[in-house]
């Protein structure tokens, strides 16, 4: 139990957000909602039993994603941390509230970023060494639950090199200017200009949070008057740290899935609505220090310290995720990408090499003229959303190429979960220009041309 007092704020959804951003728009999410239900036999989400909290063994893989962490450290995926796409989906699904489609897309995602297609296993963390070694038989994890990573599975034959987890997914899952850690460049090369001569980089994610980041959330929501629950606290907040890093990190770099959807959407909408306790006087919940510390492994140290403990992530104890009516769709990710980019939170592009530089993309390169930066102006969810959909198309043609020996599985497996867009009605986009358009970029040489 942290000791200091606990204060907890109604969801301020009738605020609005024009106190701090002039121009938001109240994002549909946001609605006042009086009459929104709660039910605590399909809400409550089980920390006891089977599903405590255990923090992870030194063999144990624990990652960027506060999210995945805590699934793991409560048993919802193997403690593993090597989980495999029917498992993470489903334990998204059930813990967060996402729905089967969303949550199917983005651990597809994870998979083709981080893991092995054919076996549809990846870590959450660090790479999990396919079975370059003998197969160690089915320890499991401390519940006796199968670790999938377990069989024998050799990754030569379709892969150039093993799958490398999410804490190698620098530019492809995994983006810069998070809000709760540092930007990857930074963390492992400090202020150093990028290196010469265009080679690829191999960067490692940061995947320990920051206090300073951490606490600066809190401190956002104090300034701006504001429960955390409320979507323009993570959106100054993810407001300020891509400010920091165009001025910081020389290959700071924005793409369309890695850069809007990951590293935004997932740093806004995300925690307001999936990290907050929601009950029956808070059915829209509520969002607290102690909630935010559990979600990000913040733990006391010494009298009156406190110290992020990396992996150590924690679903808070009595916690009630979203009521399944209001599930978080595609529709609602795409309509928060389309809300960043219209507010100028998130655009496009990239420093050039050195900070400050900043550009956007050329859209004419990248698209051949189909799409324009003015076509993003204004609230249009579907747009973004097509465009998104066309550019991990057009962007797996080179990626795949470097990721695997033999593209069909995964190319297959991409565009099953492209489905999710099916209900946008999107055209086909003619051949893009993808690699040509980002090459300018420094931070081209860490992503693979994937996402």
């Amino acid at each position: 139990m942290k000791n200091y007092k606990t204060i907890t704020v109604p969801l301020l959804f009738l605020l609005p957000l024009t106190t701090a951003f002039p121009a938001f728009q109240i994002n549909h999410r946001q609605e006042s909602s009086p009459s929104t239900p709660f039910d605590h036999e399909l809400q409550h989400i089980d920390t006891s039993s089977q599903h405590q909290f255990k923090p992870p063994r030194s063999t144990d893989h624990r990652g960027p994603c506060p999210a995945l962490n805590a699934l793991a450290n409560h048993g919802y995926i193997s403690r593993t941390g090597r989980t495999n796409m029917e498992e993470a989906s489903k334990a998204v699904n059930s813990v967060f509230g996402l729905s089967v489609s969303l949550s199917k897309f983005l651990t597809g995602m994870a998979l083709l970023a981080a893991g092995d297609p054919w076996s549809k296993v990846f870590s959450i963390g660090d790479s999990h060494e396919f079975a370059l070694q003998e197969p160690r038989g089915n320890i499991g994890d401390d519940l006796g639950k199968p670790d999938p990573s377990d069989t024998h599975i050799d990754w030569r034959p379709h892969m150039h090199k093993p799958p490398g987890g999410l804490s190698r997914t620098q530019g492809t899952f995994d983006s810069d200017s998070s809000i709760s850690r540092p930007d990857a460049f930074l963390a492992d090369y400090g202020a150093a200009p990028p290196a010469a001569g265009g080679q690829e980089l191999e960067l490692d994610v940061a995947d320990t949070p920051l206090m300073s980041h951490i606490d600066k959330i809190h401190e956002i929501a104090a300034e701006m008057n504001m429960n955390m629950t409320n979507i323009g606290v993570w959106r100054e907040a993810k407001r300020r740290r891509v400010e920091a890093s165009k001025r910081e990190n020389p290959i700071f770099l924005t793409t369309p899935f890695a850069g809007i959807v990951a590293g935004g959407v997932m740093n806004t909408l995300f925690p307001s609505l999936l990290f907050a306790n929601h009950s029956k006087e808070q059915p829209d919940g509520t969002f607290d220090l102690n909630i935010l510390y559990d979600w990000y492994g913040v733990y006391p140290k010494g009298p009156s310290g406190w110290e992020v403990r990396k992996g150590w992530e924690r679903i808070p104890a009595g916690f009630n995720r979203i009521h399944p009516s209001k599930e978080i769709t595609m529709m609602d990710v795409m309509s928060e990408a389309s809300t960043l980019i219209f507010e100028l939170v998130l655009s496009l592009g990239g420093n050039v090499n050195a900070t400050d530089t900043y550009e956007k993309v050329d859209f004419n390169v990248l698209t051949g003229g189909q799409y324009q930066s003015y076509h993003f102006r204004g609230w249009r969810p579907k747009v973004f959303g097509c465009f998104l959909r066309s550019h991990l198309l057009q962007g797996s043609i080179g990626a795949f190429e470097k990721l695997f020996k033999v593209v069909g599985v995964p190319t297959g497996l991409l565009i099953e979960v492209l489905e999710v867009f099916d209900e946008m009605k999107c055209a086909e986009a003619g051949r893009w220009s993808v690699l040509e358009a980002w090459e300018r970029f420094g931070g081209l040489r860490i992503w693979k041309g994937i996402f």
